[in-house]
């Protein structure tokens, strides 16, 4: 029974871990702070891949299939959506989120539960992992 409780308190923190962190990145997302350099350009060529993307599977153009970094890819779906800061911050804001679950579970499997818990809280509060 003392195991069981164990987990569920376990989990109970880090899923509180995971909505700080979500809060904590998600609030105001498009207003703070200001872009930076990489941002415009990053959601610009996400939309240019795009066009190279649809042109791949044209007969008259067999363009070269990779064009630059994965962060564009990843990009893409979202800057599809809507030309907006806030869609070219938001995948990355969740990549920032389940990592904070990643770092718990190598944490824990490295060390213990406990480990797992700590590098997650200390990396869900790290500024530079807030705004980066």
């Amino acid at each position: 029974m003392n195991s069981l409780s164990r987990k569920n308190r376990t989990k109970f923190i880090l899923v509180t871990l995971l909505l700080l962190a979500s809060f904590l990145r998600l609030y105001e997302l498009e207003s703070l702070p200001p872009p930076w350099v990489d941002e415009i350009p990053n959601g610009e060529m996400s939309l240019e891949i795009k066009d190279i993307f649809w042109s791949y599977f044209s007969p008259t153009l067999m363009p070269s299939f990779y064009e630059g970094p994965m962060i564009f890819y990843f990009l893409l779906p979202f800057a599809m959506l809507k030309k907006s800061l806030m869609f070219i911050r938001l995948p990355i804001a969740l990549c920032s989120i389940a990592t904070i679950y990643l770092t718990f579970l190598i944490g824990k499997d490295l060390f213990d539960e406990k480990v797992g818990l700590l590098s997650s809280f200390l990396l869900a509060i790290f500024p530079l992992h807030l705004y980066m």
